[in-house]
């Protein structure tokens, strides 16, 4: 929410500078977004906030012209703060951080 506030101000100005390629927020979310599972309510409860706040964002600044969606990524993502995680089951074990990510038009 937080950073949302933050970044929007941002994307609406790119609206104005660059209408050939909408502004966009995405968020990552899980399959527990929409479907609860035992022994990951915290993390399903979360997710499925996430998903109601981009879905919100989107309605009221889809309009505007800022381009906002919820994309569902299930793993971890092979990033500096989880190297350290399943290291120990190879490198398949993690989604490779190039599968998804995201130019930048800002």
């Amino acid at each position: 929410m937080i950073f949302s506030q933050a970044i929007l101000p941002l994307l609406l100005r790119g609206v104005k500078s660059n209408p050939t390629y909408a502004p966009t927020l995405i968020f990552t979310g899980a399959t527990a977004s929409v479907k609860a599972n035992a022994l990951f309510t915290t993390f399903s409860s979360a997710k499925y906030g996430e998903r109601a706040l981009s879905s919100g964002l989107a309605k009221e600044f889809g309009p505007q012209g800022v381009h906002v969606s919820h994309a569902i990524i299930d793993g971890v993502i092979d990033t500096v703060r989880t190297k350290e995680w399943l290291r120990d089951m190879g490198s398949d074990a993690k989604i490779n951080v190039d599968g998804v990510s995201i130019p930048q038009y800002l």
